[in-house]
């Protein structure tokens, strides 16, 4: 982590490129100040070790707007603040008041003080005269240095799946806050056993054990399961795979009906600790704390019990009655039961996803065409109508089926915090009469099949096969994000390539090449729109060789956005083409290839040393083209991991399945102030009356809290649940002018100022 002093304050930066500006006036040297990290470590308000700390005077501070918690270090009471909030006066005593940034900043003061918000980009904390403070900083990015080595075989990998409990801080339902889960250790096969005494002491005893045939796909499916309960995974000829809950066994079925079980006690067990965590020091008042009353759930009694007792308890309720008060689970993923997929499997199960092994269905072009057509956005009015008016909703769990055409923090130690109400993604669907609905997949020479889909908002499947509807993705994707974490530079490098001169050389040239260049000035907009905030250093080139090219995609960049033609050799440079499986090493973190039949090239960059980033199935008209890569550029700097950003971009299109995420479709580039980015839809309710409905699914993070902007309720709902507002025009034009959010209005993608231009 590095700290950069600036003409208004210092900048912190962390080894994933997060960053946290403060502001400072009147700063200067203390003979003495209070200590942060003693402060922390008497209430356990923060993490065991600071990653950052600075000391000084000051008469006032700035931050971003993001939620903070004030503690009382004399009678440990806590008091909330968020943007928009009123001034909170604090007289004199100790405090330590925690801000969630992407960066944490913890800070140490003596009152009496002042916290208010300046206006929509800063908080600032004052004094009456300048007063002694001390600033700790803790970063979010997880690097785990720990490894286990098992023997290549089924009683290894049960003895991994063990070990990966270690990464579980403790056994309460505070385990449902992402930062008291850390990645799990990674996993190495070699000729003897041997797991570090310093993880098996980490490990908890629950008293709870997975019993599993010695078939490798019981072991790989359950293994979320197993690792949030703290199970010790056992395997065994034979045996009805079961749950043991110190000494009372849970059935679990055989083949797809294991996976789906193991799915529903996980998503059971984890939304009714968020539930029961409430009565703990570091619980919020969650719009689904009703669940506790309809459910007779002594919260408080449960918060203090055994994890093994806890979990029956659980199974013992009526769950189905308050299943749809939960959001929809945040990720699925499909993989291949391989001993290869068993290394990768630390890196998804911090994140607590679904795991079902992969099925699939062959998908003709008559039924390619039938799906793509209609997987645009959906705005019917009903959408929003199955929400009260300043309600939640969550969208309701299915089971296993085919794919068809139908301000967040997580800090157990001090309070939940907050995703504050942002929102980003959305524009134009395409209708023109001269759009084509071609089934040439002959353009990027893949077979797409349909996947059986288990239940989940977002699907990746680590596996063979190439399917419609999900990230598809490889171990290299997971092990890839490790190189980008060495904090070599502090700012994003972002380079856009525009290539359209071949074509002219060859006589081709037309309207579309234009479009090329104008999609090009416009994504150049968009990326510098955040610069300065996000640090970003920002290249342009326009048509270069293969050989320059290739210098691009192996100097390190954390995005390339490729705008240009593709065909069977490849990417289209002013000498030839450039195939990218030629590359001997990508050292570029993410791209998006907006380029005919472009996943080939995409996949290589992932297997050559990319995370993921966007590509094309088929041959893309040069307007839908623009619309997608202007909009991807948008949303990926507001903070959008790379599926849900394309996801967003792509609905405006008549064929949106020509567009995909290859590589960790999970992965989020840049920050966005409010933890997770949200979206809008609108939708018409009468005169000068409208229904507003806010989502922030994340695929990357569960078991956060958020609370909007218009929320008239002190509580917040678990990321990913919808939540519907009776707005009428003057305060949705008041909203819209506040917000960078994206918003699909009668099925077009619209940003603020594009809809308020509309309306007015």
């Amino acid at each position: 982590m590095r700290l950069n002093w600036t003409e208004e304050g210092f900048r912190v930066v962390d080894a994933g490129k997060s960053r946290v500006t403060i502001r400072t006036d009147g700063w200067g040297g203390a003979e003495t100040t209070p200590a942060v990290a003693d402060a922390l470590a008497t209430r356990e308000e923060g993490p065991d070790e600071l990653d950052l700390r600075v000391a000084g005077a000051a008469d006032a501070l700035g931050f971003p707007p993001v939620y903070a918690r004030i503690v009382s270090l004399d009678d440990g009471t806590r008091r909330e603040f968020s943007r928009g909030a009123d001034g909170v006066d604090l007289g004199a005593g100790r405090y330590v008041v925690r801000f969630d940034a992407n960066v944490r900043v913890f800070v140490r003061f003596d009152g009496p003080a002042t916290l208010a918000s300046v206006d929509a980009d800063t908080v600032r904390l004052s004094w009456p005269e300048r007063s002694a403070v001390s600033i700790g900083f803790e970063s979010l990015v997880d690097t785990p240095d720990r490894s286990v080595t098992v023997d290549r075989s089924l009683d290894g990998v049960a003895t991994a799946l063990t070990a990966m409990s270690a990464a579980n801080e403790d056994t309460s339902p505070d385990r449902t806050w992402p930062t008291r889960r850390e990645e799990p250790p990674r996993v190495e096969f070699g000729n003897r056993t041997h797991v570090p005494s310093s993880v098996w002491e980490r490990r908890p005893d629950t008293g709870i054990e997975l019993v599993v045939p010695r078939e490798l796909e019981y072991l790989v499916t359950g293994a979320s399961l197993a690792h949030y309960l703290g199970a010790r995974v056992t395997v065994e000829s034979g045996v009805d795979p079961h749950l043991d809950l110190d000494g009372h066994r849970r059935s679990l079925g055989h083949g797809r009906e294991y996976q789906a079980e193991t799915a529903a006690i996980l998503r059971r067990c984890f939304y009714l600790d968020c539930v029961v965590r409430v009565a703990g020091p570091h619980g919020d008042d969650l719009s689904v704390s009703h669940v506790a009353d309809d459910l007779d759930l002594d919260t408080t009694a449960l918060y203090q019990t055994p994890l093994a007792t806890r979990v029956r308890r659980y199974l013992q309720l009526p769950y189905e009655r308050v299943a749809n008060e939960f959001p929809e689970w945040h990720l699925t993923m499909h993989v291949d039961p391989t001993f290869e997929n068993v290394v990768v499997l630390p890196h998804l199960l911090s994140n607590v996803p679904h795991l079902f092994a992969p099925e699939s269905e062959p998908l003709s072009k008559k039924e390619w065409l039938r799906l793509t057509v209609n997987d645009g956005y959906d705005t019917s009015h009903e959408q929003a109508r199955r929400v009260a008016p300043g309600t939640t909703a969550a969208r309701s769990e299915p089971s296993a089926t085919r794919s068809d055409d139908t301000e967040a923090s997580g800090d157990t130690r001090e309070s939940p915090g907050e995703v504050s109400e942002d929102t980003s993604h959305l524009e134009h669907p395409r209708t023109d009469d001269d759009a084509t609905l071609r089934v040439t997949r002959e353009i990027s020479n893949v077979d797409l099949v349909n996947p059986v889909l288990g239940p989940g908002q977002s699907h990746g499947w680590l596996a063979e096969k190439v399917p419609i509807d999900v990230f598809k993705t490889f171990p290299e994707a997971y092990e890839n994000h490790r190189k980008y974490l060495d904090g070599s530079d502090s700012n994003l490098s972002i380079v856009t390539v525009v290539n359209d001169s071949g074509q002219r050389q060859l006589g081709l040239s037309n309207d579309d090449d234009a479009d090329m260049r104008d999609e090009h000035a416009e994504i150049v907009t968009q990326y510098e729109r955040r610069a300065d905030e996000l640090g970003v250093d920002l290249s342009l080139r326009e048509n270069v060789s293969t050989a320059e090219l290739a210098r691009i995609f192996e100097s390190r960049n954390d995005l390339v956005h490729f705008i240009g033609h593709r065909d069977d050799d490849g990417l289209e440079c002013t000498n030839g083409f450039f195939s990218t499986t030629t590359l001997s090493e990508s050292n570029t973190q993410t791209f998006f290839l907006n380029a005919c039949g472009s996943f080939p090239e995409g996949r290589a960059l992932v297997e050559k040393g990319s995370v993921g980033g966007g590509v094309t199935f088929e041959s893309v008209t040069n307007d839908d083209a623009v619309e997608v890569g202007v909009d991807f550029a948008r949303l990926i700097m507001n903070g959008f991991c790379i599926e849900r950003a394309l996801d967003y971009a792509r609905g405006q299109l008549m064929t949106p399945k020509d567009y995909a995420v290859v590589g960790d479709g999970t992965h989020v580039l840049t920050q966005n102030d409010s933890i997770v980015a949200s979206g809008l839809y609108l939708f018409d309710d009468g005169p000068d009356s409208y229904l507003l409905l806010s989502e922030n699914s994340a695929p990357w993070i569960t078991g956060v809290s958020a609370r909007g902007s218009l929320d008239d309720l002190d509580r917040r709902h678990l990321v990913g649940t919808d939540r519907v507002y009776e707005v009428d025009t003057d305060g949705l034009l008041s909203y819209l002018s506040s917000t960078d959010a994206p918003v699909v209005y009668e099925k077009s993608l619209y940003w603020p100022e594009q809809l308020i231009t509309r309306l007015e």
